[in-house]
């Protein structure tokens, strides 16, 4: 993952796992921050993210959106994004619950306990093969940081 190497991070937390199943669900609870980027990797044992989940606030003049990629064979692939925003609205400062449940051939993501999308596995890439679970956050310039209050998996 050369460009997350590259990278400045001015947070960056990890829980290492064995492999998730269906059912398991990794919640990451966080206050908002105004600017940047809020990211969860699942990371597998090749090194390769399995699912990006990347809701981007006020990012490139003041647009908001969900951003969902795999990062595989040393590139990212084909992006996707989620209809809506469904995160609080910029100058808001709140507190996020991002759950992704493991589903047969796909991610479920809910941001505050709202259905948002399903994400497709890619390339072979099994929930099984997940090794650690990133939550990191961009963009040091913000006024008011992104702080995370809860990284955990749930069975």
């Amino acid at each position: 993952m050369q460009e997350l190497a590259e990278a400045q991070f001015y947070l960056r937390y990890e829980i290492p796992v064995n492999g998730l199943a269906i059912g398991q669900s990794v919640e990451v609870v966080y206050k908002n921050p105004n600017s940047g980027v809020v990211a969860v990797y699942f990371v597998t044992d090749t090194g390769a993210v399995s699912l990006h989940v990347n809701p981007r606030y006020n990012w490139g003049g003041n647009v908001n959106f969900l951003y969902l990629n795999t990062f595989f064979s040393g590139r990212w692939q084909h992006y996707q994004t989620a209809p809506g925003f469904p995160f609080p609205a910029n100058g808001v400062s709140t507190t996020v619950s991002l759950r992704i449940t493991v589903q047969q051939n796909s991610f479920l993501i809910l941001a505050n306990d709202i259905p948002i999308t399903k994400f497709a596995f890619r390339h072979s890439l099994s929930p099984k093969s997940i090794r650690k679970i990133q939550w990191t956050v961009l963009d040091n310039t913000a006024t008011r940081k992104a702080v995370l209050e809860t990284l955990a998996l749930h069975f």
